[in-house]
């Protein structure tokens, strides 16, 4: 975990420093070019920022020092919050968004905090994933218990790859890997945090029709 870690790791940062260096020695640079290459390098540190994140959470879970705030939350607001984010990013993409939501109101005993990290990874992953299809789908269902499908119709998963797809630093073929950056430790997360709400979590795949990440929970009356 250590080597995949650091290999994560150095791939921005050499990218930073990179660029960092061109700034204070190439005495040839435009102020235009400073400026982007600036740019860069702040996206680069805000890459490295966000790994460091995801490895310090999975040292958390793994350690269980991850701080759990148990409430009511109205997972149906929270899953529209979340999606809005992602608007623009499906209409550059020309994906449509097939919505099935409740009316009303439905209750989850969880932590906020973690919520939001589960549908954030998920639709993620169906959005980034999903691109080879037109379609990301969200759909929540209440019966004795809250479940939430996120689904997508793009390359799918290879049937090998779907008992290892929750496995740390298993990436598993190139067509679900992040943009061919993946670090394996999303989709981890994702399911402990999902157990640590007292829910459960699968997938099922067929390619280029529907890859599907169900997880339920127990329902707050």
């Amino acid at each position: 975990m250590i080597a995949n870690i650091s290999h994560d790791l150095k791939t921005p940062l050499t990218s930073l420093l990179g660029y960092m260096e061109m700034v204070n020695n190439d005495q040839t640079l435009t102020p235009e070019e400073k400026e982007e290459f600036m740019r860069i390098a702040y996206q680069k540190g805000n890459k490295l920022s966000d790994l460091l994140n995801v490895f310090f959470e999975i040292a958390q879970l793994d350690s269980g020092d991850y701080q759990m705030n148990f409430q009511k939350v109205d997972i149906n607001r929270m899953i529209k919050e979340t999606i809005v984010d992602y608007y623009h990013d499906l209409k550059t993409q020309q994906m449509e968004l097939d919505m099935k939501l409740p009316d009303n109101p439905v209750y989850v005993w969880a932590d906020p905090k973690s919520m939001e990290n589960i549908l954030v990874n998920l639709i993620s992953n169906g959005f980034i994933h999903g691109k080879d299809g037109n379609m990301l789908g969200i759909h929540l269902e209440v019966k004795e218990s809250v479940s939430v499908h996120i689904w997508d119709n793009g390359k799918g998963i290879a049937e090998k790859d779907i008992a290892n797809i929750f496995t740390r630093l298993y990436t598993g073929d190139k067509s679900r890997q992040h943009l061919g950056h993946g670090n394996g430790l999303g989709l981890t997360i994702t399911k402990k945090l999902i157990e640590k709400n007292n829910g459960a979590i699968q997938v099922r795949s067929i390619p280029y029709k529907e890859t599907i990440f169900s997880f339920s929970l127990p329902l707050c009356e």
